[in-house]
């Protein structure tokens, strides 16, 4: 193994410019793929993965992928830079954009998975009127809504799904962004509902809690 050391050492001089060139192509090609086929739904068609949808797992597991590039590149870069001659150091500079690519499509994802999320929220809530409003002749303890215990039922689901594909730091950054949403989404739905009756304002102090 050490005779073998300095044929490897150069032989990486001599691949480090072809490898410096390509790596930041075949980077960029595997990250447009994924968008197109994870974030553009685009293996759900037939010639593709024919996948009946794109969950929140695929989402997640493509934004796990993106993250695990993104950290080794700097190593990449290292690397190639020892071996580098001093005149085609600026091809490195081409996977500086790499990792902007990359983290700005996992922000894509992330902003996907808030979304999906809020869109969920609109479908419990749009009735909520409704259902918080009391009924005639028949006498009801204030409880939780059907709507909050679904909204929360799907802030769970998400939450066991991703939690253990996202880093602690990129779930926060998804569920600050996912709650901001709910702030504003769930008050405008609450501004529907009539609060003179005693019973539909205890109810939204219950779904509040």
């Amino acid at each position: 193994q050490a005779a073998s050391q300095p044929h490897i050492a150069s032989a990486l001089q001599c691949l480090a410019s072809q490898v410096s060139s390509a790596l930041p192509a075949l980077l960029k090609m595997y990250q447009k793929l994924a968008h197109q086929q994870v974030l553009m739904a685009g293996a759900m068609r037939p010639e593709s993965a024919g996948l009946k949808s794109i969950s929140f797992k695929h989402l997640g597991l493509s934004s796990q992928s993106l993250g695990i590039v993104t950290e080794l590149l700097p190593h990449f870069k290292a690397i190639l830079a020892a071996y580098l001659p001093e005149t085609q150091r600026r091809l490195l500079g081409e996977l500086d954009s790499v990792v902007i690519d990359y983290e700005t499509h996992q922000q894509s994802i992330y902003a996907k998975f808030v979304s999906i999320v809020d869109e969920r929220r609109k479908g419990r809530m749009k009735d909520i009127a409704a259902a918080l409003a009391p009924s005639e002749g028949a006498a009801k303890a204030p409880e939780p809504s059907a709507n909050m215990k679904g909204v929360v039922s799907d802030l769970k689901q998400v939450h066991k799904t991703l939690r253990d594909l996202l880093t602690r730091q990129q779930l926060q950054t998804v569920f600050v962004q996912m709650l901001a949403r709910f702030d504003a989404g769930l008050l405008e739905a609450y501004k529907t509902v009539d609060m003179g009756p005693a019973y539909s304002r205890q109810c939204v102090v219950q779904d509040v809690q």
